[in-house]
C-alpha cells in the first residue's frame, strides 16, 4: 500500500499539474479515427484490433480503450492517464514482488523504499502524460509477470506454460515486448552452463520462447519511416547505445561502468558459485538482460545519427537502475571478506552516480521540459475548444503542430472535431456545449465579465457585469432542457458566484435544485466546477441580487461519470502522496522496533549465558536434561 499510493499520487500529481484531457498525437488517428468511430457505428471488425500503428500491434490497448470508452461514455484522455497511474504503481509493487523475493526484512524494506523513489520521479513522464501510452504500461506488467512464470516455474511444467499467453499480450501492448521471451531464454540457458548440464525440458523451453520471438519480429508491420528512425551506422548505433547505458547522465563517461557493474559482479559471481542461486537471483539475471537488450532496441530503432533515448524509454532505463540495485543487496551475501569490500566501494559509487544523475534530470524536467508542456496544454486546449464551441476555423488556421496537439494539420483537426459521431464522445474540456435557449437580458449579456477576468472564446458566455459594472441587478432563467445522456455537467465560472445574493442553480422539473457553487471566487481565474446533470427536464436559473459582485459562466457541458471520478482523484493526488509517505513511516518504525526486540532477546539470552557459565565454573556444576520417560 506504500510504494502504490506513493507512485499512484506522485503520477496524478504529474497529470494534475501539466496536462488537459484532449486527444494528443497519434491517439486522434489511432483511437478516434481508426477505433472508436467504427465502434460507435458499429462497423468494426476482429481484424480492425490487430492493425497496426508504427511498428505496434497494440490489442491489448485498443481493448482497454474500448473498455474504458464503454464505461464510461465519453472519451478522456485525463480518465486514461489516471488509470496508467494505477497501472504504473501497480507494476511497482509487482517488481519488488519479484525482486525481494527471498531477501531478509530489511532488504526488502530498502528494496520498495528504492523502487517507489525512482519510480515516484518523473523520468519517464512523456507516458505518464499521454493517455494512448498506456500500452507502455501494460508491456510492463505482462513483461514482467511473463518472464517471472518462465524463470521461476519449472520448465515445461503447466505453470511455466502460462508464461506464453502473457508474454504474447506483453508484444500485442508493444513491440518491445518481442525482448522479454528473448530474456527469459536467456536466463535459462544461464542457469544451464552455471549448473554445467544441459536440461532436456529447460531446452524444450528456451526453443519455445525463441520461437515466440522469431515470430513477433516476423509480424512485425514495416513502413518507410521507420527506416529513418533507426541507426544510420553502426558507429551511429554504438554513441546511442552509450547515451542509453550512461542515463541518468547527459554524457558518455566513466560512470556509465559504475551505474552496470552490480549486475555484472552478480553475473561472474553466480558463474564462479560465489553467490547461491537464491530466489532473487533468475529474476535479478532476468530483468538485466531484458533491460540491455531493451537498450540496443533503442538504440537501433531510435538511434539515428546517434540520438539519446527519447523521454518515453526512461521508465526502462530506470527498471534497470532497480535491478542494479537488487543486485547490491545480493552481493552484500557474499561469504568472501574481499567480495564484501568490493561489494561495498562499487555501492558508494553506484549511489553517488545515480544520485547526482537522477538529481539534474528532475530538476531539469521540473524547471524546464513540465512547464513548457503545460503551456502548450493550455494553447491546445483554447484553440481546440474554441472551434468545437464556435465552428469558426480561424481558431485552428495557420496553427503549429504544438498548438492543435495534432502533426497532421489544422485541416484534418477540424474534420475530426466536426465529425458528427467523434462530436457526442469527446472530452468536455472540447465538446460542443449543450443546447441552451436563453431569452432576451439587460443584465445577464454575453462577454459579461470584468476586463481584468482573462479572455476566454466560447459561445454564450453570459455575466451580469455591464456597462455600469457590478451595479445592475437581476436574474434570467433559460428554457427548458431535456435530460441528458451523459451523469455530469461542467460549468466554468468567474466573479463572486458563492457570496451572497450571487447564485447560479438547475431547477428541475419537480422543483429540486442543484447549486454550481466554486470553493472559492475567481475574479481573475476562470474556476471548473462539476455537478450531477438532473435526470428530468431542468432550466438553469443565474441570480445577481448584489450591487457588489458579479458573475458569468460559460455554457455547460456533458461529462462522464468515471470521468468525473478521476477529476476528484487527481484534485487529491496530494493526499495519496501523503498517505504513501505516512505508511512508510509506520513501516520503518515496525522495522525498527523489531529491532529493538531483537536486540533485547539477543541481550537477554546471553545474560542467560553468561550466568550459566559462571555457576559451571564457580560450582564445577554439569547440567544435564534427563532423558523422556
Amino acid at each position: 500500500m506504500a510504494m502504490f499510493f506513493v507512485v499512484f499520487g506522485s503520477r496524478l500529481l504529474l497529470v494534475y499539474g501539466y496536462t488537459l484531457p484532449h486527444p494528443f498525437w497519434d491517439s486522434w488517428h489511432v483511437e478516434g479515427e481508426w477505433l472508436y468511430k467504427p465502434f460507435l457505428t458499429g462497423t468494426l471488425k476482429f481484424g480492425d484490433l490487430f492493425r497496426a500503428a508504427s511498428e505496434h500491434r497494440p490489442v491489448v490497448l485498443r481493448l482497454y480503450d474500448l473498455a474504458l470508452l464503454s464505461l464510461n461514455g465519453q472519451w478522456d484522455v485525463a480518465l486514461q492517464m489516471t488509470v496508467n497511474a494505477a497501472l504504473f504503481a501497480l507494476f511497482s509493487c509487482i517488481l519488488w514482488r519479484m525482486l525481494s523475493e527471498g531477501f531478509d526484512r530489511p532488504s526488502r524494506f530498502l528494496l520498495a523504499a528504492i523502487i517507489t523513489a525512482m519510480l515516484a520521479l518523473p523520468a519517464g513522464w512523456e507516458n505518464t502524460l499521454n493517455g494512448h501510452h498506456a500500452g507502455w504500461f501494460f508491456f510492463y506488467i505482462f513483461s514482467g509477470l511473463g518472464i517471472w512464470l518462465a524463470v521461476t516455474r519449472p520448465p515445461c511444467s503447466r505453470s511455466w506454460f502460462l508464461c506464453l499467453p502473457v508474454l504474447e499480450a506483453a508484444y500485442f501492448s508493444l513491440f518491445a515486448g518481442v525482448i522479454a521471451p528473448a530474456a527469459a531464454a536467456a536466463t535459462l540457458v544461464f542457469e544451464m552452463l552455471r549448473e554445467h548440464r544441459t536440461n532436456r525440458r529447460a531446452l524444450a523451453a528456451v526453443t519455445l520462447l525463441l520461437a515466440l520471438v522469431a515470430l513477433g519480429i516476423l509480424v512485425e508491420p514495416r513502413f518507410e519511416a521507420q527506416k529513418m528512425d533507426r541507426a544510420q551506422s553502426g558507429a551511429a548505433f554504438l554513441i546511442s547505445l552509450g547515451y542509453t547505458l550512461a542515463w541518468p547522465d547527459y554524457e558518455i563517461g566513466q560512470r556509465l561502468l559504475a551505474l552496470h557493474a552490480p549486475w555484472v559482479m552478480v553475473i561472474i559471481s553466480l558463474l564462479l558459485r560465489k553467490l547461491d542461486y537464491i530466489p532473487p537471483s533468475p529474476m535479478i539475471v532476468a530483468f538485466g538482460v531484458w533491460t540491455y537488450l531493451q537498450a540496443a532496441g533503442i538504440a537501433f530503432a531510435r538511434g539515428r545519427s546517434g540520438a539519446p533515448p527519447a523521454v518515453r524509454y526512461m521508465d526502462i532505463l530506470t527498471i534497470g537502475l532497480i535491478v542494479n540495485f537488487a543486485a547490491l543487496i545480493l552481493l552484500a551475501r557474499q561469504k568472501s571478506s574481499l567480495w564484501r569490500t568490493a561489494t561495498a566501494a562499487v555501492a558508494l559509487v553506484w549511489v553517488w552516480s545515480v544520485w547526482s544523475g537522477l538529481e539534474r534530470r528532475t530538476t531539469y524536467e521540473y524547471a524546464v521540459m513540465l512547464p513548457g508542456k503545460r503551456v502548450s496544454s493550455l494553447v491546445q486546449e483554447s484553440n481546440l475548444r474554441a472551434f468545437a464551441a464556435t465552428g469558426h476555423y480561424a481558431y485552428l488556421a495557420n496553427k503549429s503542430p504544438a498548438e492543435i496537439a495534432y502533426y497532421a494539420g489544422s485541416e484534418k483537426v477540424a474534420a475530426l472535431l466536426s465529425d458528427p459521431v467523434l462530436r457526442t464522445i469527446y472530452p468536455a474540456s472540447i465538446r460542443p456545449p449543450i443546447a441552451v435557449a436563453w431569452p432576451p437580458s439587460a443584465v445577464f449579456q454575453e462577454g459579461g465579465y470584468a476586463p481584468y477576468t482573462p479572455h476566454i472564446e466560447d459561445a454564450q458566455v453570459l455575466g451580469s457585469y455591464g456597462s455600469d459594472g457590478n451595479a445592475v441587478t437581476g436574474s434570467i432563467e433559460s428554457g427548458i432542457i431535456s435530460p441528458l445522456r451523459l451523469p455530469y455537467l461542467e460549468f466554468r465560472v468567474a466573479g463572486d458566484l458563492g457570496q451572497p445574493g450571487l447564485a447560479l442553480k438547475l431547477l428541475e422539473q419537480s422543483g429540486a435544485t442543484i447549486t454550481v457553487a466554486p470553493p472559492a471566487r475567481s475574479l481573475t481565474s476562470w474556476t471548473t466546477v462539476r455537478v450531477p446533470a438532473p435526470r428530468e427536464p431542468f432550466r438553469i436559473i443565474a441570480i445577481d441580487q448584489s450591487d457588489k459582485g458579479w458573475l458569468a459562466f460559460c455554457q455547460p457541458r456533458e461529462m462522464g461519470r468515471l470521468s468525473f471520478y478521476s477529476n476528484w482523484l487527481l484534485e487529491h493526488s496530494r493526499s495519496f502522496m501523503a498517505a504513501g509517505k505516512a505508511a512508510f513511516g509506520l513501516l520503518l518504525l515496525h522495522e525498527v522496533w523489531l529491532w529493538i526486540g531483537i536486540q533485547r532477546r539477543r541481550k537477554t539470552c546471553e545474560g542467560k549465558e553468561r550466568r550459566i557459565g559462571s555457576l559451571r565454573g564457580k560450582n564445577n556444576l554439569t547440567l544435564s536434561i534427563p532423558p523422556r520417560a
